[in-house]
């Protein structure tokens, strides 16, 4: 038997009028469930059945990107920094 999560609360007319609250598990038959997930009732996950693909992946253990961190580039030696000018630059033509 399979068995869902109730999303919402309702009394079973299947199992003699049980109640089921919300948060508890609802085991039945494949079709009843079905039939409880589209009136709103359970929550409507559908099961993948088991393949060795599947187990395979969840042993292996999962590979992390490497991070590649780029050093800053160099700095020039103090004597040979450019020096910045001060003031308006003068153009072409420009008197002033």
């Amino acid at each position: 038997m399979a068995g869902r999560k109730v999303i919402k609360a309702f009394r079973d007319r299947t199992s003699d009028g049980q109640r089921f609250h919300v948060g508890e598990l609802y085991e039945g038959d494949q079709e009843r469930l079905v039939e409880l997930s589209a009136l709103g009732f359970l929550e409507a996950v559908e099961e993948k059945p088991d393949s060795d693909d599947d187990k395979q992946q969840d042993k292996e253990p999962e590979k992390v990107p490497e991070v590649v961190i780029e050093a800053p580039p160099e700095q020039a030696p103090e004597g040979e920094k450019p020096k910045a000018k001060r003031g308006r630059q003068k153009k072409d033509g420009d008197d002033a």
